[in-house]
């Protein structure tokens, strides 16, 4: 599925820019690959059988999904490559992103994914705090909104606790239960 639009996707793009659109060269499109990765990544998970043990899979899904995209902005002109002196902090912002996807598909039962996963976000959001608000003044504001970062993460905490605890209690009786009828038998 996923070979067969990928070469649909290429077919297409090459008979575009033979017939004289102006589309990008290949030059700009290499960030293609690790973003195909990614989606490769998310649609294997889309065929797991086992979804709730497979949460693994979405952090490099989602790393080389992000990657791809951030490269896109630079070789399409939306940053020059200058840009990266300041925006280096995406990547570290990118893989803490990635560990809160995960503990999202681990229907937000894995907990710990949320410490390394807080941990580079933070790295990631005050280097961009620094790299862009020491030029432009927004430093300030950071340090004024901070606080939504507690109000994101309680909710977040909120949600899991909630959605997480119905999951673990109904497979703690069903264990149970087993052990009722093994003990009966």
């Amino acid at each position: 599925l996923i070979f067969g639009l990928i070469l649909i996707g290429a077919g297409g793009w090459f008979l575009l820019r033979t017939l004289g659109f102006p589309l990008p060269g290949i030059g700009a499109m290499w960030p293609i690959f690790p973003t195909l990765v990614g989606v490769g990544l998310f649609v294997g998970w889309l065929f797991t059988p086992d979804k709730g043990d497979a949460y693994g899979m979405m952090i490099p899904a989602t790393i080389n999904f992000l990657i791809g995209l951030f490269f896109f902005t630079f070789t399409l002109g939306i940053f020059d490559w200058s840009a990266m002196g300041y925006l280096w902090p995406v990547f570290p912002l990118i893989v803490g992103i990635s560990f809160f996807v995960a503990w999202v598909f681990s229907l937000f039962r894995v907990w710990g994914l949320l410490i390394p996963g807080g941990i580079t976000a933070t790295v990631g959001i005050v280097g961009l705090a620094f790299t862009l608000g020491a030029e432009a003044g927004y430093l300030q504001w950071v340090f004024k909104l901070w606080p939504l970062a507690l109000i994101a993460l309680g909710f977040l905490v909120l949600v899991g606790g909630l959605l997480g605890g119905r999951g673990s209690r109904s497979r703690q009786a069903a264990g149970q239960s087993a052990v009722l009828e093994d003990y009966e038998s």
